[in-house]
């Protein structure tokens, strides 16, 4: 969460995005924290393999998994941001809708 907030604060785009900046910085932080947490989850106990039809495949490496770290880094910066800004029921009504989907 630190992370993303320190990237949001470097391109001064708390309240207002400008799209080549969030990109080159924002996006580009996203995709590293995404592989780390992607790594972190391989490495859990329960972690199950996923498993391609010539062997087991790093979960780096797997769409679902990078995008499934990147949600779990992110919710806990959107959960803190939706509270400051007073939109946390909606928030989370717009994730449970998503997931439920």
């Amino acid at each position: 969460m630190q992370r993303i907030q320190e990237k949001i604060g470097q391109t001064h785009s708390a309240d207002g995005i400008e799209e080549d900046t969030w990109f080159n910085i924002v996006i580009a932080e996203l995709n590293t924290i995404s592989r780390e947490c992607a790594t972190e989850l391989q490495n859990e106990h329960c972690a199950p393999q996923y498993m391609k039809p010539y062997g087991v495949e790093q979960y780096q490496s797997m769409p679902p998994m990078r995008i499934l770290a990147l949600c779990i880094s992110l919710l806990p910066w959107l959960g803190w941001i939706s509270e400051e800004k007073y939109l946390a029921e909606y928030s989370w009504q717009k994730i449970r809708e998503a997931f439920d989907y």
